[in-house]
């Protein structure tokens, strides 16, 4: 910086010569100045005018930063606004889920009253025939009638079943916490899919085959949770690994490991199969009605069903791949 007096006579130099001219100095008050001389020229490089400017230092400083602030406040209200955005997307998709999951109930509700009306007057009928093949002469034809009948009759069991499942689905209103132990009801729950996983593959509770003689308080896991909503759960996991463990089709090298791991602070449930797994772009709306893995059955409402009783109960559920398998992992 440079003497007022000297910055004068150097712009009288400058204009004299036509040349551009910038220079900081300081007035009588101490304040920073910046002097700036621009001629202006004609095609013969002739002056024919000039522009000149003396400013504040401090107000163009001052200038910049409150410009810097008006960039920043702008980019903080633009955050905010995508939060928000996202936060309402959430909460419109989580407002979609709760009326599906009603529409789900109410038609399930439906479903197992119009299929239990029928049911009855079938296993009525049943009840009938087994009364005259009772009182039938033995014969070859009585024989087959009667393995008909138990044919039949297993079936309608399980219909039944299918049924009060449903039922219990749709049944969002009844909802009872009490002190439950952990492992008996998954040792129920893999007695009612027994069944079915028998012709598929052998499941590991605890590292342990299952077998139907496994004493339900083999250990123990208390929590408090809703028995039956629970147990619907598991049964709804379990079916859907059998389901891909099904469609893999070699029992021999199939496998549903359960476990269940105590940290004290929380107890984690395990349900590992090697059914091939789930794919990438099925993962995030694996939680959503109707949106199913399972190419070659099932609709996809097993696993909305499970979201919600674990969102009922506050226990979190994740769903990756794993050893080429899914990997189910209940956190209470």
């Amino acid at each position: 910086k440079i003497n007022i007096n000297i910055i004068k006579l150097k712009l009288h130099n400058e204009i004299a010569n036509n040349k551009p001219f910038a220079k900081e100095s300081t007035n009588e008050n101490g304040d920073d100045i910046l002097f700036v001389f621009v001629p202006i020229q004609d095609i013969n490089k002739e002056m024919v005018g000039y522009i000149f400017s003396i400013e504040d230092n401090n107000r163009i400083d001052r200038m910049f930063y409150f410009q810097l602030l008006k960039f920043f406040i702008f980019f903080i209200l633009l955050l905010i606004l995508v939060q928000l955005y996202k936060k309402n997307k959430k909460l419109e998709n989580e407002k979609l889920n709760n009326i599906q999951n009603k529409a789900i109930g109410k038609l399930s509700a439906g479903l197992s009253h119009e299929i239990n009306t029928p049911l009855t007057i079938i296993k009525g009928n049943m009840e009938m025939m087994k009364g005259t093949l009772n009182c039938m002469e033995k014969s070859e034809n009585k024989d087959y009638l009667i393995a008909d009948i138990k044919e039949i009759d297993s079936n309608l069991k399980r219909i039944k079943n299918i049924t009060e499942t449903i039922r219990e689905v749709a049944d969002s209103n009844h909802f009872k916490i009490e002190k439950i132990n952990l492992y008996s009801a998954i040792v129920t729950a893999l007695r009612l899919t027994h069944n079915k996983a028998k012709k598929i593959t052998k499941v590991k509770l605890q590292n342990d085959f299952f077998d139907l003689d496994l004493d339900q308080e083999h250990e123990q896991y208390f929590i408090n949770a809703d028995s039956r909503k629970l147990k619907q759960a598991f049964v709804a996991i379990i079916n859907n690994s059998l389901d891909q463990l099904e469609h893999k089709g070699d029992f021999e090298t199939n496998a549903l490991n359960i476990k269940i791991i105590d940290n004290h602070e929380n107890i984690k449930i395990l349900f590992h199969d090697n059914g091939g797994g789930i794919d990438k772009d099925m993962l995030e709306n694996i939680f959503k009605p109707f949106e199913s893995n399972k190419k070659h059955k099932g609709l996809g409402i097993g696993l909305s069903v499970v979201k919600k009783i674990m969102d009922e109960h506050k226990f979190d559920i994740t769903i990756t791949n794993k050893d080429y398998g899914a990997l189910v992992i209940i956190t209470i």
